[in-house]
């Protein structure tokens, strides 16, 4: 029996030292299950904890508060000029769970459902691809491994009030359905991810075909299917007509200078990196084992590598409207999600005694490099390179063993160098961290920070017999202490991060709003202007992350930001947030400023901005001030891991203050 179907190393010994009673080896059978349960649940909540209505969780919840307020927060910018909502049933569902329980109870209903989504599914893959204990390190590996993807701007498995997780769990339990054999099933589940988020699940469309017809019928059924785009664009069918419309260049620079990981010829180095290491370890995995296990790895880099090379082609060289909106570089995430079996499998397989222990141990080596030292290109692509050649290389002389001993050696030394540059920097955001701030743990575990020691400990305990008396109690006592501190911490958000999501419109701000409708600008803010005055935002930034669906947003918020940039009113930042600028997080209002925007014919109604502790309020700006229940604190967007205090909020009318000029 291989690794792979074994349950437990030494489990023969372990059942002939135990009385044969059958009920007695059920009950351990079912003790060692629920350990390896609890111990995986637990570590995937600490590694996804919630972060409450944040980055494009606000874009749904603002389109759920969109939808049962169409006369307030319904006549935002982004909502008027809505380009991707009508193509998911999520935002029909967000809005009735939003309506029925709030925004912010709503919000982490979503989140935690969509966590326990992909979990099942993760598990219910990692149980077709092995069984027994290799099944468990499997889902341990996925669990512990970072999930960026792409240019690593995005995240699967988000514990967000997303569609996305929903639709990339119907994707791996439609992979896991089709390995079983339940056709019927798969593509069931595939139509329930298409309808959640079609351009998460097209990826998972594309393996299906490719593992049903074969690679080379669905590469010729997906060229019909674009030529059949391209004629029913051409007749002018809506959707299918931005197939053959190019992107202006203006709203493609837009697009370009703030979302340059939407087009692949402009990302890092890394990314690159990442892509080469998972493609070998897939091919690795591959070799490793056989039947549908083998066809899905295939499929999967094939979907990966081909929706990469699709969106550079008509999406970067020549911009096709519709290529560049659906993203089809999203099918990375399935790839890289895929490769983390892969490689999980290679951690089981390469160091047993069934695979060539000198070679396949070198390969293990290699891999391994690649994998936790992505930040060095070319270091990762030679190392991915031999690891490929020395799989499939003639069998010949055999390595030496001690040759193997300074192979990972050195590539133990270079990772643990890596390692430590890492757990530096984490160490002095922690060390930074605003008192009472112990979310930044999480943080780590949600990164690279604990990706190394907990594959080096799922590994140790894969391939060593640990037995000792009583140690199914203790695990068994281990791991609920795990599952119950991973869920009493899931949604431990600071106070103020809180407030910012449940606080109905401050009563000190009520003179200035009541009776004025209309739009309010919310100086640096996301979606405060939604979640606490319930009003369309003037401008935020939380409306350029869907400019790419509509030229009308795109071109009216690029306006209106610059505007804003030109006197000092938002982030130097505004047009490429993902670069560092050296200025403050906090903006210093000032009167000509606030003069010059409300004197604009399409001015908002009021003004906020928040206040630095220890900073007076302008003298010369008639402003209310709100004193917020809990300290707020916002860090800079530089390495300087430099937090501001704000602990009020000022907000001036934009009449009174037209009045008084």
């Amino acid at each position: 029996m291989s690794l792979l179907a074994s349950d437990t190393i030494g489990s023969q010994q372990t059942q002939n030292a135990q009385p044969s009673s059958r009920a007695y080896q059920a009950a351990a059978l079912v003790a060692r299950r629920a350990t390896s349960f609890l111990i995986c649940a637990g570590l995937w909540f600490f590694c996804h904890p919630y972060l409450g209505i944040v980055g494009d969780s606000r874009i749904y919840i603002g389109r759920a508060l969109a939808d049962l307020d169409p006369g307030g927060v319904g006549r935002d910018l982004m909502f008027v000029n809505d380009g991707q909502s009508a193509f998911s049933l999520f935002p029909a569902l967000a809005r009735s769970l939003v309506a029925l329980l709030g925004a912010s109870r709503a919000a982490e209903i979503i989140g935690v459902l969509g966590c326990l989504c992909w979990l099942a599914a993760a598990l219910a893959l990692a149980f077709r691809l092995a069984q027994g204990r290799a099944a468990w390190l499997l889902a341990i590996v996925v669990c512990a491994m970072s999930t960026a993807y792409g240019d690593r701007v995005f995240f699967f498995a988000e514990s967000l009030a997303l569609p996305r997780p929903f639709a990339e769990a119907a994707v791996l339990a439609a992979i896991a359905a089709y390995i079983a054999d339940q056709r019927v099933l798969a593509t069931g589940l595939i139509c329930i991810g298409l309808l959640i988020h079609p351009i998460m699940a097209l990826s998972g469309l594309g393996v299906l075909a490719i593992l049903a017809i074969g690679a080379w019928r669905a590469l010729a059924a997906a060229t019909v299917l674009l030529i059949v785009s391209a004629i029913l664009g051409w007749a002018g069918t809506p959707v299918f007509d931005r197939l053959l419309i190019r992107m202006d260049d203006e709203w493609l620079g837009l697009i370009v200078q703030s979302s340059p990981h939407m087009f692949p010829t402009l990302w890092h180095s890394r990314s690159f990196s990442s892509l080469i290491i998972q493609a070998v370890t897939l091919i690795a995995a591959a070799s490793l084992t056989s039947g549908p296990v083998r066809s899905v790895f295939i499929a999967c880099l094939l979907v990966g590598a081909g929706g990469v090379g699709f969106a550079a082609a008509l999406g970067d060289i020549w911009p096709s409207l519709l290529v560049v909106q659906a993203q089809v570089w999203r099918s990375t995430w399935l790839m890289a999600v895929l490769a983390h079996f892969a490689y999980a499998i290679c951690i089981a397989r390469l160091w047993s005694k069934q695979a060539s222990p000198q070679d396949a141990r070198v390969i293990l080596a290699l891999l391994t490099f690649g994998w936790f030292f992505q930040g060095a290109f070319l270091a990762t692509a030679v190392a991915a390179v031999l690891a490929l050649l020395l799989r499939f290389r003639p069998s010949g002389t055999p390595i030496a063993p001690r040759f193997v001993a300074t192979v990972w050696i050195a590539i133990a030394c270079a990772i643990l160098v890596s390692y430590v540059s890492i757990a530096s920097r984490y160490l002095e955001f922690i060390s930074a961290l605003p008192a009472g701030w112990f979310l930044g743990v999480l943080f780590g575990l949600r990164g690279d920070v604990a990706a190394l020691p907990v594959c080096v400990l799922a590994a140790l305990w894969f391939h060593r017999t640990w037995r000792f008396r009583y140690q199914t109690s203790v695990g068994l006592c281990g791991g609920s202490a795990l599952i119950v501190g991973a869920a009493l911490l899931w949604s431990s958000r600071p106070l103020a991060a809180v407030d910012m999501e449940e606080l109905d419109p401050p009563p000190e701000f009520a003179s200035l709003l009541d009776e004025r409708p209309g739009e309010i600008l919310w100086i640096d803010a996301k979606s405060e202007g939604w979640q606490i005055l319930h009003r369309p935002q003037w401008a935020s930034v939380s409306q350029s992350f869907s400019a790419v669906f509509s030229r009308q947003l795109a071109m009216a918020w690029r306006e209106r930001a610059q505007f804003l940039l030109d006197n000092g009113l938002i982030a130097a930042n505004a047009f490429a947030p993902w670069k560092w600028v050296g200025d403050s997080a906090i903006r210093e209002v000032t009167r000509p400023a606030l003069v010059r925007l409300c004197a604009r014919a399409d001015a908002p109604v009021a003004v906020v901005f928040p206040l630095e502790s220890g900073h007076p309020s302008p003298q010369d700006i008639p402003a209310a001030l709100w004193k917020l229940p809990h300290v707020r604190y916002v860090m800079d967007a530089n390495d300087r891991n430099v937090w501001h205090e704000v602990e009020r909020y000022a907000a001036v009318s934009c009449a009174v203050l037209r009045d008084r000029s």
